[in-house]
């Protein structure tokens, strides 16, 4: 059996980009398959677009998990904190304006 990884997004300010970053995971061909989000405060409606963007795919993932912190930590505090998060054995972290 294929090891489950995560698929770890950075997200800050990221609306323009976020729903491109997302669907680059879900075309991923490999099939086990969990999804971290990490929201560091965006103010934009970045999580407003992962919401509604997890809601229309929630079933390709075996799990998925979104963080949000209450104000702006830092890139450097959020990889870490979703690192912390994470549950698989494989990690794959992208940013909110990265395409897989």
């Amino acid at each position: 059996m294929e090891p489950y990884v995560t698929i770890f997004i950075l997200c800050y300010n990221s609306s323009k980009t976020i729903a491109e970053t997302l669907d680059s995971a879900f075309r991923q061909t490999y099939g086990n398959l969990d999804l971290l989000i990490n929201d560091d405060a965006s103010g934009d409606g970045s999580a407003d677009i992962i919401s509604g963007w997890i809601e229309s795919h929630k079933d390709r993932f075996r799990n998925i998990r979104i963080l949000h912190s209450e104000k702006n930590m830092g890139i450097n505090y959020s990889y870490n904190k979703g690192i912390k998060n994470c549950v698989t054995e494989w990690v794959k972290p992208i940013a909110g304006d990265d395409i897989l």
